[in-house]
């Protein structure tokens, strides 16, 4: 995945032990004193004892040394830790609340970067954008086709509530 001539499954003696990093392989140089296993031999260092056998240590950036599944560039998992050691935990994934605006995917955040997009925002009249997460862009404003007639007010619509009522419809006869 790195690019770096080796994978996870390359065997017992040519398996690169971190494939997102493409300077940690089996070729590579043992650096001294970084708390990672650059050579994928099993021994961080020189001689430093990874507890858990992820290649890195706490001077490496592994912030649990007691659970090999959390190192620096371990995927995220929805499991309330810090799997990649960035100092967040289950981020970017479905059930957490990325933007901080009380609701993750899960919960109908349609932009979790966003904390001004979310089931409960107002929608705000031509940005383009789904504000309010229920599927129509910039619904109720001068800027869309509320009827359905393929115009809007701001295309010469002057009841979008109405769908025969637009410019080219045909007049009613009068009752």
């Amino acid at each position: 995945d790195d690019g770096d001539g080796f994978t996870e499954d390359g065997g017992e003696c040519n398996a690169d032990c971190d494939d997102t990093a493409p300077d940690i392989n089996p070729d590579a140089e043992e650096i001294m004193d970084n708390g990672i296993d650059d050579d994928c031999d099993g021994i961080v260092d020189g001689g430093i004892d990874d507890a858990d056998g992820d290649g890195y240590t706490a001077d490496g950036g592994d912030c649990d040394e007691e659970n090999g599944d959390v190192h620096p560039g371990a995927p995220e998992i929805e499991d309330d830790l810090d799997n990649d050691c960035d100092g967040e935990i289950d981020e970017g994934l479905p059930g957490t609340d990325d933007d901080g605006d009380g609701y993750s995917e899960d919960e109908g955040d349609c932009n979790d970067e966003d904390p001004d997009v979310n089931p409960l925002a107002d929608e705000e009249p031509g940005n383009g954008y789904d504000d309010d997460c229920d599927g129509d862009v910039d619904e109720g404003s001068d800027y869309t086709d509320d009827d359905g007639d393929g115009l809007s007010e701001l295309e010469g619509d002057c009841d979008d509530a109405d769908p025969s009522v637009h410019p080219g419809a045909e007049e009613a006869p009068e009752a």
